[in-house]
């Protein structure tokens, strides 16, 4: 028999929430020991609330998430997506304001509240609708009205348009969600809000990932929209002259034209200016690999032979120039060297100050190059294949693209680091553990054969930031982060400044979190159940609430239309968000879920749950359960599933009250005896609060 992990359920109400606790084997426990493991919720940790735009650390930071693309040897890679920045002036006060997409799908807006060539932000806000994962944002008068509209690109290459129905002081996009809407798993976009454009009678669609620019490139007083593609072997920008007007665009069967090749670049985000201060539109293309490309324009901007054939204009094919150098080598790295020469730097590794990573480790196995981080600590980590709370380098420099397989073999420290844990490695699954020290606080830029790379999934926005007459760059981060480079040079001829980060306030308070608890949630809601590990609160009917046993207990309460949710996902301290892939193919959106991992229980055994709860305005259902594969004698190597579960309804008072039961394990006859794995499912019904303290699972009896 193989027990399947989790049940498949459909997930109901109003949020995803999904705990799942750390598991110990059923032999290891004995009768009175707790399966829950910090069921008590006194271990304890930070995690970062940026709904409001805004770091601990005061810098402006969106919502990210990763996407899988294609990338090179025809193999699918979970890739970071950046954050879309725009610097216009929205709410029509004179001031350029940072309207900005995230990767998660929410269009934030950033008041500028300084002066002329000083922008100042306090934190965002975000628009309650909802663009799809990876969504690429661009702010432009798309209907001639004198208001800014917004054009997103989405993960499946389509465009979409979003007029502003509100007015050009308090700006607004379709209306917000009145209830939760439902979303089909695997499709990353709430097609609800938003209708694709038109190319001809079909929806104008562009490979995957499209990232638009809108600008009047043929200088005939209508918008034109330049798209560049995204994933592997998708490497051009493309250009839909319009076919309609100033106030209705339109795009007629045969207006797309190519504007510019990647020549093997990819994720291409296209931005059209005057970068070199000849008169003529040229493009500014982010690519995967986190390079800023210069394709300059010409004066020939049409094809009089495309003309004379086809009897209409079609644009000049840009040429690459070159790379933009942006910022400068100018902080100490950490340094690699070659194991045969050791004096002989062969990589440099830069990184923003970070305190979660210290370490570094190579697998031999793919020689991909990670970093193994642990929450505030500078303990070393044994790695474990594929390394567990590892994040992939944001760039490694060696002369070999990142997703090569052959740029980290043979790599150790530099003689001069202090400190160095190197064991040479045998074996397909080995790994080496080199420990570094950083020597200073490490900007994010590497310089390498003269090109400066960023990260990857770079997107650029060039403004005129400072109002000096000069464009810069504006970046969106994979990151969420929000940074500029003011260019130090003079009209046509751009020297880029290093690399700052756009500052905020941070209004909202970081979250208190139990470890070793994951939270998930759905995508789509403007709603959810919002969990707090406190040491004290004040109930909806007034009375102090404190915890039942220890120092924290968990407050679990319901928000609506609440301004933006946590970063669950954050995979540091022993916890994380996952979105259930075992789910069915449709959820109702904001399903308010909670799971804990019971560990294995032994079927035909007796076994006590118990709790203490207390709330109002709110029901518990709950279910203690597991799915079993038993093998079909009649075919050989088929399998049934069989649901097995307990399950009950407890109702919660505003007063501590412990829940209590004991039961048998459920299970087949042929698994009786059998330690299989269960997961308790606790499901909130209602929008009130809910307080939890000590869950104990004990047994066998």
């Amino acid at each position: 028999m193989h027990p399947k992990p989790q049940p498949s359920l459909r997930s109901t109400g109003l949020v995803l929430f999904a705990a799942a606790c750390l598991l110990a084997p059923a032999s290891l426990h004995g009768a009175g020991t707790n399966y829950i493991v910090n069921g008590d919720f006194e271990l304890t940790s930070s995690l970062p609330n940026t709904w409001d735009g805004v770091d601990s650390a005061g810098r402006l930071m969106v919502q990210t998430r990763s996407q899988s693309i294609i990338v090179e040897g025809a193999t699918a890679s979970s890739i970071a997506f950046p954050a879309s920045p725009n610097f216009v002036d929205i709410d029509g006060d004179n001031r350029k304001d940072l309207v900005v997409g995230d990767s998660n799908g929410f269009i934030w807006w950033f008041k500028n509240h300084g002066e002329k060539g000083k922008p100042l932000f306090k934190s965002g806000q975000f628009f309650p609708s909802f663009y799809g994962a990876s969504c690429k944002l661009n702010v432009f008068d798309w209907n001639g009205d004198g208001t800014q509209d917004l054009v997103i690109g989405d993960s499946e290459g389509f465009v979409h348009a979003l007029p502003n129905i509100g007015t050009r002081a308090e700006p607004k996009f379709t209306s917000a969600m009145a209830k939760p809407r439902v979303g089909v798993y695997g499709n990353l976009n709430d097609n609800l809000d938003a209708k694709p454009l038109d190319y001809g009678r079909k929806p104008l669609v562009i490979g995957n990932y499209a990232s638009p620019w809108v600008s009047d490139w043929n200088g005939d007083g209508r918008p034109d929209l330049i798209v560049g593609e995204g994933t592997y072997s998708a490497n051009s920008v493309w250009i839909f002259l319009n076919t309609g007007s100033a106030q209705n665009p339109k795009f007629e069967d045969g207006c797309k034209y190519p504007l510019a090749y990647g020549d093997g670049r990819e994720q291409l985000t296209p931005a059209a200016c005057d970068w070199d201060g000849d008169g003529l539109l040229d493009l500014i293309v982010g690519e995967r690999e986190g390079r800023v490309c210069f394709f300059r324009g010409k004066r020939q901007s049409f094809l009089g032979g495309v003309a004379a054939l086809l009897g209409k204009a079609a644009p000049t094919l840009l040429d690459f120039t070159s790379y933009v150098p942006v910022g400068h080598e100018d902080s100490p790295a950490v340094r690699l060297a070659d194991l045969k020469n050791p004096t002989a730097i062969v990589v440099k590794l830069q990184q923003a100050k970070d305190p979660f990573s210290k370490f570094l480790c190579t697998r031999l196995d793919t020689n991909v190059m990670t970093m193994i981080t642990e929450h505030n600590t500078n303990k070393v980590i044994k790695p474990k294949l594929p390394p567990a709370l590892a994040i992939e380098l944001n760039r490694i420099v060696s002369g070999a693209s990142i997703y090569s397989t052959n740029h980290c073999a043979g790599l150790v420290l530099c003689p001069e680091a202090k400190e160095l844990l190197a064991k040479q490695p045998k074996g397909p699954d080995a790994a080496r553990l080199n420990r570094f020290v950083l020597e200073a606080a490490l900007p994010q830029l590497t310089r390498h054969r003269g090109e400066i790379e960023l990260w990857p999934m770079t997107f650029a926005y060039p403004c005129d930031w400072n109002e000096d007459g000069l464009l810069d760059l504006l970046f969106g981060r994979p990151d969420g982060r929000i940074q500029i480079s003011l260019n130090k040079g003079v009209k046509g001829n751009a020297v880029m400044g290093p690399l700052r980060d756009v500052m905020g306030t941070d209004a909202e308070k970081d979250s208190i979190r139990p470890i070793a608890w994951t939270y998930a949630y759905s995508l789509y809601s403007n709603s959810c159940f919002l969990p707090e590990a406190l040491q004290s609160d004040t109930s909806p009917g007034g009375d102090v609430v404190k915890p039942k046993n220890g120092k924290y207990f968990l407050k679990w309460s319901y928000r609506h239309n609440y301004p933006g949710y946590n970063m669950f996902w954050e995979a540091h301290s022993g916890w994380g968000w996952g979105l259930q892939n075992w789910l069915s193919h449709t959820w109702e959106v904001g399903g308010k879920w909670l799971r804990i991992a019971a560990g294995n229980l032994v079927i035909g055994k007796n076994y006590n749950l118990s709790f203490w709860s207390r709330g109002q305005d709110i029901k518990l259902n709950w279910f203690l359960g597991m799915v079993e594969a038993i093998e079909n004698p009649a075919r050989r190597g088929t399998a049934q599933w069989e649901v097995h579960k307990v399950d009950g309804t407890q109702g919660l008072t505003p007063s501590w009250q412990q829940f209590t039961r004991t039961f048998m394990i459920p299970g087949s006859k042929a698994s009786r005896g059998e330690a299989l794995p269960f997961h308790l499912y606790l499901q909130m019904v209602g929008t009130g609060t809910a307080y939890f303290d000590d869950f104990r699972l004990e047994g066998p009896q």
